[in-house]
């Protein structure tokens, strides 16, 4: 899919223009700089996904049922919705999770007092 008013040739790996990429220097580190917010990151491709919570570009798609993603990753952890697979289990309980992210948030909620799995 391709971005409206972008010149794709200007920064091809990313897709991004020279008017929504600014590279600026600070303390010697190259800082990517999102133009509708200001907001730095240090790589290209981290502002890329950034600039699509402005956008609205959500260009991973689920083959299955159509939902769009802004992020790979998000995609792959909503795939457990069709799979099934939850790899990521609770050490207390055993309830189990399709995203890391789930079960800290579980375990924050649930055992705010146990010991935390790395």
């Amino acid at each position: 899919m391709q971005r409206p008013d972008r010149d794709l040739n200007a920064f091809p790996f990313i897709g991004l223009s020279a008017t929504q990429l600014e590279v600026t220097k600070l303390n010697g580190e190259r800082r990517f700089v999102c133009t509708y917010c200001g907001k730095g990151f240090s790589s290209a491709r981290g502002l890329e996904t950034h600039i699509r919570v402005h956008t609205g570009e959500r260009p991973f798609s689920c083959a299955q049922c159509g939902k769009r993603f802004t992020q790979s990753g998000h995609l792959k952890t909503h795939q457990s919705v069709h799979t099934g697979n939850r790899p990521f289990g609770c050490l207390h309980c055993g309830k189990r999770f399709a995203g890391k992210q789930n079960l800290r948030i579980h375990q924050q909620k649930h055992h705010p007092n146990e010991p935390q799995a790395p």
